[in-house]
């Protein structure tokens, strides 16, 4: 088990595949971090809570992030969240085989 429990940024399908990874590693994912709260019907939180920088109930220190996105547009909410002070991981699932090189 890691330290701090992770919240994945983003909450679509790249996001659940973090989920998957994050889950299988031993983190304890608390939920999504999206920028617009329309995300948060989306299906791929699988029943965790979806948040919005505004509203997430963790300050720096007591979550982890993790970013779950692809689009270039959304990197504004990773540069968003650093300004904050949060900190992120990397999160490897245990089946990938990375080289040494």
């Amino acid at each position: 088990m890691h330290s701090r429990p992770l919240v994945i940024l983003g909450a679509g399908t790249f996001a659940t595949e973090v989920l998957e990874a994050a889950e299988l590693s031993g983190h304890d994912v608390r939920g999504f971090l999206v920028s617009d709260a329309a995300w948060r019907t989306s299906p791929a939180h699988e029943g965790r809570p979806v948040f919005t920088p505004d509203d997430l109930p963790w300050g720096p220190g007591a979550v982890d992030l993790v970013a779950g996105i692809v689009s270039t547009k959304r990197l504004a909410l990773v540069g968003l969240m650093e300004a904050r002070g949060f900190g992120f991981v990397s999160v490897r699932h245990p089946s990938a085989i990375v080289s040494p090189r």
